[in-house]
């Protein structure tokens, strides 16, 4: 059985900024994976190699190379993530097969002196969400003393694109200054190892998570779908999420207990996050800082806030119009549920009547059909044969 082999890198100081990481060696392919954060946080960087197991965990199962790791693994780790395994090959099986992880030292970690909480994220909906609902606890039911967020570069768009990020920087920390929350920034090259990666989104947030193990005990993963419209598989879910924690830092999935709408709603009131909140992936991603107003989800969050009876928020410059509501394509029951059929429910609950309400009413018609008609193969087939003949006929007469 083949290999992967992970050789943990001492961190080195470059300007005011720290690299840390791993070299990643597979037969012939050999390279450097490296996380870059301000030097202030230096201090809260791992010496474990927790972190580089979960970055690579998907490549291995996908190629079914066992992940020798040349340093300390806690072993806590490593029995969860022996389920962890067993779900997405049960999920996968031709796909994923469970791989040993085969450390030079299982150690497990003294735990910190901080009860410190790590908050992947983005500037949307879901990591808003989560921070709000922090910020305005009590704390009395919660174990942690502070929450802290991270912004990654190098998940929604390349690390080349430094301009771009900077910008979503500048935005997520006057929302998190608002709550009194500390922005780390970090960037990486992870995604460049070859592994499926909608499925491996929850280890690449778990592993940049991870990575701060000296002044963190957990890292929160805000949630994509609520309980009540849970999809499974999916990268980052409530079951294996927390299949990726150690005995002394937890990985947690919160903010499913809510629904879109019911996120909106919370977090409403927020002049910070209604200004500079980021949810677009629809644009080129050197202009991701923006949303673009234009794309599926932008156009879905839109209709969101006009359920409830908002108004545009000013994080969108421009507002939708019917025919962009006509347009709408989405390929799966999971936006039905989770997103348009809520949004329905929400503008029947609060009486609004207008005619972008016939407009979206239409256009969930017109996709639950459409999405019925592809999950019949012989006639998605079939249909297929007719247009590609159609095609031909048409170029041959032209």
């Amino acid at each position: 059985m083949q290999s992967i082999n992970i050789w943990p890198q001492e961190p080195s100081i470059q300007g005011e900024k720290v690299k840390t990481g791993f070299i990643f060696e597979k037969t012939q392919d050999r390279r450097t994976i490296w996380y870059e954060i301000p030097i202030e946080f230096s201090s809260a960087l791992s010496k474990w190699c927790d972190s580089y197991v979960l970055a690579a965990l998907f490549e291995a199962m996908n190629t079914s190379a066992d992940l020798v790791i040349h340093g300390a693994v806690s072993p806590s780790l490593i029995d969860n993530l022996r389920e962890f395994q067993i779900i997405w090959n049960a999920w996968f099986p031709k796909l994923y097969s469970p791989v040993e992880i085969i450390p030079d030292n299982e150690l497990e970690r003294s735990m910190p002196k901080h009860s410190n909480q790590l908050l992947a994220f983005s500037g949307g909906l879901d990591s808003c969400y989560a921070a709000w609902k922090f910020t305005r606890s009590d704390n009395i039911h919660l174990p942690y003393s502070s929450l802290t967020g991270l912004i990654i570069n190098g998940y929604e768009f390349p690390p080349k694109y430094e301009d771009t990020f900077n910008r979503a920087v500048d935005k997520a920390r006057i929302i998190l200054d608002s709550v009194g929350m500390k922005l780390i920034p970090i960037t990486t090259n992870l995604r460049t190892i070859n592994q499926f990666q909608d499925n491996a989104g929850g280890a690449f947030l778990a592993s940049c998570l991870m990575l701060f193990q000296e002044e963190f005990v957990s890292g929160l993963i805000s949630s994509s779908y609520p309980y009540s419209h849970l999809v499974l598989p999916y990268g980052s879910n409530p079951l294996t999420d927390r299949m990726m924690s150690s005995q002394t830092f937890s990985i947690i999935h919160g903010g499913a207990e809510a629904t879109r709408i019911e996120k909106i709603a919370q977090i409403a009131e927020w002049p910070e996050a209604m200004q500079y909140m980021r949810v677009c992936l629809g644009r080129e991603p050197s202009k991701r800082d923006n949303n673009c107003c234009r794309c599926e989800k932008c156009v879905r969050n839109i209709l969101e806030f006009r359920a409830l009876g908002f108004g545009l928020p000013p994080s969108f410059e421009k507002d939708i119009n019917i025919w962009q509501i006509i347009k709408l394509k989405y390929s799966y029951y999971t936006q039905l549920g989770n997103s348009y059929e809520d949004i329905l429910t929400a503008i029947d609950t609060n009486h609004i009547h207008a005619a972008w309400v016939l407009a979206l009413k239409f256009t969930v018609i017109k996709n639950r059909a459409r999405i019925n008609l592809e999950r019949i193969s012989w006639l998605n087939s079939l249909l297929r044969k007719i247009k590609n003949r159609l095609r031909i006929r048409r170029d041959f007469n032209a």
